[in-house]
């Protein structure tokens, strides 16, 4: 009786390239890139979000006009970061840029050392502040990579 060795499957081997080496270090860079973009894009939206109610009390065309910017803001962020995903060609850098805003945003509903709130108690304010949120975790949801069939 015979007993042959136990035989390790073959693993194919690709080639290394001379870029195989750099692409994690320009991953990481790109998605620190990435959270600091989200942190200026984060903190220039969040003090212009205050002038959405600036003259909501002044007619009708001030209310629209400014739910209308609100919608056209919230599709544009979501495309945004669907935009960093395809960049990045990973999930990663749209995970960086929505951290980023993430972080302003959790940072401008706390209280300022004067006691004043960036983001004031209005329904406007916090249809920002969810719709900016729902926008971002979509956008990261929606860049998963897909596996192929």
């Amino acid at each position: 009786m015979t007993t042959t060795e136990p035989q390790e499957p073959q693993q194919s081997k690709r080639p290394t390239a001379p870029g195989d080496a750099v692409s994690p270090v320009l991953t990481g860079a790109t998605c620190v890139v990435l959270f600091l973009l989200g942190l200026v894009l984060g903190t220039a939206s969040t003090v212009s979000a205050g002038w959405l109610t600036r003259y909501w009390d002044g007619g009708q065309p001030a209310p629209a006009l400014a739910i209308a910017a609100l919608v056209a803001y919230v599709v544009l962020l979501y495309v945004l970061c669907r935009l960093a995903a395809w960049g990045g060609r990973r999930q990663s850098p749209a995970v960086a840029f929505a951290l980023g805003y993430a972080v302003v945003l959790f940072a401008a509903t706390s209280y300022l050392p004067g006691g004043d709130v960036l983001l004031q108690d209005d329904p406007v304010h916090y249809t920002f502040l969810i719709g900016a949120m729902v926008a971002l975790a979509a956008a990261v949801v929606r860049s998963a990579p897909r596996r192929p069939a």
